[in-house]
C-alpha cells in the first residue's frame, strides 16, 4: 500500500514537470503559424447486412418487424466516401466533414412486407434509394503550455 502511494506521487510529480517543459524533445507541436489547409478524404467499400425502416405512427402491425432488409431491396454492397476540410490562422482551426451514404438497389420481394400501414405482397418488384449521409463541422484551439508556466510563475525564457 505504502509502495503504490509512492508510486503514485512519483509519477504524479513526473507528469507535472513534463508539463512545465516547453521543449520540442518532448514531441510538444510548435503549433501552426499563418493560415493553413487540409484536405483528407476515405472511401470504404465493403458488404452490408442488416435492415432500414423508420416507423410512421408506431401503431401495432402497421410494420413488418426489422423489414425490408438490405438483401430484400438488392443492396449488398455499401460505397461511403468520407472527405473533411481542416481551414486555420495560426492555432484555429475550423473543421468541416461528411460521410456520404447512398444506397440503391432493386429486387423482388420473397415475402409480404408491411411498410408504414402499406402492404407489399410477395413478388412485388421494389426499388429503393436510400439516403444515409451526415454532417460534422467543429471548431478548436490550441492551449500552450505557456498559459500553465504563468499560473505557476515558471518561464524558461530569459
Amino acid at each position: 500500500m505504502v509502495w503504490t502511494n509512492r508510486y503514485a506521487a512519483i509519477c504524479i510529480f513526473l507528469g507535472i514537470v513534463a508539463s512545465l517543459t516547453n521543449s520540442v524533445a518532448w514531441g510538444q507541436d510548435q503549433g501552426e503559424m499563418g493560415f493553413h489547409l487540409s484536405f483528407d478524404g476515405e472511401f470504404r467499400y465493403g458488404n452490408i447486412t442488416g435492415f432500414v425502416q423508420v416507423p410512421r405512427g408506431g401503431g401495432v402491425g402497421t410494420t413488418s418487424n426489422e423489414r425490408p432488409k438490405f438483401d430484400e431491396l438488392g443492396i449488398n454492397q455499401a460505397a461511403i466516401g468520407d472527405p473533411s476540410l481542416t481551414l486555420g490562422w495560426n492555432d484555429h482551426n475550423i473543421y468541416a466533414g461528411a460521410s456520404i451514404v447512398r444506397l440503391s438497389g432493386s429486387d423482388t420481394l420473397s415475402s409480404t412486407l408491411i411498410s408504414n400501414g402499406t402492404t407489399f405482397p410477395a413478388g412485388t418488384s421494389v426499388h429503393a434509394d436510400i439516403q444515409l449521409d451526415w454532417y460534422r463541422l467543429a471548431m478548436n484551439t490550441a492551449l500552450r503550455t505557456n498559459i500553465i508556466k504563468l499560473l505557476f510563475f515558471h518561464s524558461t525564457r530569459p
